[in-house]
């Protein structure tokens, strides 16, 4: 989406509607497969309000920043997320 240079609250939903997608999935198949389990569930209210924080917070910093250090900020993620996977490859590679 970065090489489409999308507007900031643009990229912000798209990436949360395809994460919330692939969660709810996810969670779907855990609770099928039996991983989730009643013991698990006094963690569940907690994560839901820290993710309903976290995303306020969010929201807040995202009208603060200007829309090229945005930019800015996600291609050195993106490129220190490429850096970090190279290393585990090479390193583990390596042990083999």
């Amino acid at each position: 989406m970065v090489a489409f240079n999308i507007e900031k609250s643009a990229f912000v939903a798209t990436s949360a509607a395809i994460d919330f997608a692939v969660d709810f999935s996810r969670t779907i198949v855990y609770i099928y497969n039996g991983y989730v389990q009643q013991a698990h569930a006094k963690y569940i209210i907690g994560l839901l309000i820290i993710g309903f924080v976290g995303s306020w917070i969010g929201k807040r910093l995202l009208q603060v920043i200007p829309q090229n250090k945005f930019r800015m900020v996600v291609l050195l993620m993106l490129l220190a997320v490429g850096l970090f996977s190279l290393i585990n490859t090479i390193n583990n590679h390596n042990a083999i």
